[in-house]
């Protein structure tokens, strides 16, 4: 229910394996603010404001921009979860 409820997901990730929180986020749609550091600008595609995780002015202006961007985030957050499922569902296969 957390992520369903929250404005966005700020997630500056220092070391990620696979993304699992920001594929959470984009599951149901929550904006995120993430690193951009690999993998997570692929897994979240556009559907996320990526920034420099040891940079805290930078998270704190993704965080304002994402106030004057948040319809087209929250838009673009169900097509990568789909579009991240579909590999996942083929590379299960």
């Amino acid at each position: 229910k957390g992520l369903c409820t929250a404005n966005y997901l700020v997630y500056p990730s220092l070391y990620e394996g696979f993304g699992l929180p920001v594929l959470e986020a984009l599951s149901v749609g929550c904006p995120i603010v993430t690193s951009n550091l690999s993998p997570l600008p692929e897994i979240a595609s556009d559907a996320a404001l990526c920034v420099d995780p040891d940079d805290p002015a930078a998270i704190a202006r993704a965080k304002i921009g994402y106030l004057t961007t948040q319809n087209s985030l929250t838009s673009f957050g169900a097509q990568a979860c789909a579009a991240v499922s579909a590999l996942l569902m083929g590379a299960l296969r």
